[in-house]
């Protein structure tokens, strides 16, 4: 069973949709990792009203935050190696910690994660390893920044389970 925690109705009300999707998220983890104490997160899609892409470019933006999210299951390890699992995504996402150098730059969503890791480290911050089962109503491809969704999630799983909640909002999108 969930446990609907105040944040949770804050952000999603009490909806039986919600609690199902968050039942089903749970699901998900416990079947791919088995049974462990997790946490949850939700990261929104956004839409740039103007500047679309400029933001890459040190530009300035317009941004929105769009009800479509991505959420995760996550929980910390004992390893040093981050596992996460993406409905809809083929492959796990394996990224040892110890070996970020050998994970090529072109490779995706594996890629960007390694990515997050190394500028967690060059930030000062601290990253280890952990468990994530993530869904997503973000539509991939359609200007509501679904890979800034996803990013902004491991952002946020690094940042509550190896730093405190310390990181600024804005090292996130650095």
């Amino acid at each position: 069973q969930i446990p609907q925690t105040s944040v949770l109705k804050t952000i999603y009300g009490e909806t039986k949709e919600s609690s199902q999707r968050f039942e089903s998220l749970y699901q998900g983890f416990e079947k791919s990792f088995g049974e462990k104490e997790v946490e949850f997160f939700s990261a929104p899609g956004r839409t740039e009203i103007i500047g679309n892409h400029t933001d890459h470019n040190g530009g300035k933006i317009l941004a929105a935050s769009i009800d479509m999210d991505t959420i995760g299951a996550a929980c910390p390890t004992d390893t040093n190696t981050i596992e996460i699992i993406s409905e809809g995504y083929r492959d796990k996402i394996i990224v040892n910690l110890d070996r970020l150098e050998s994970v090529p730059k072109n490779r995706g969503t594996v890629s960007l994660v390694a990515g997050i890791a190394e500028a967690v480290k060059k930030f000062g911050y601290q990253v280890s390893g952990f468990q994530a089962y993530i869904s997503t109503q973000v539509i991939s491809s359609a200007g509501v920044s679904s890979s800034a969704s996803f990013e902004m999630l491991i952002c946020s799983m690094i940042d509550y389970f190896f730093n405190q909640e310390k990181i600024d909002v804005t090292d996130y999108a650095r």
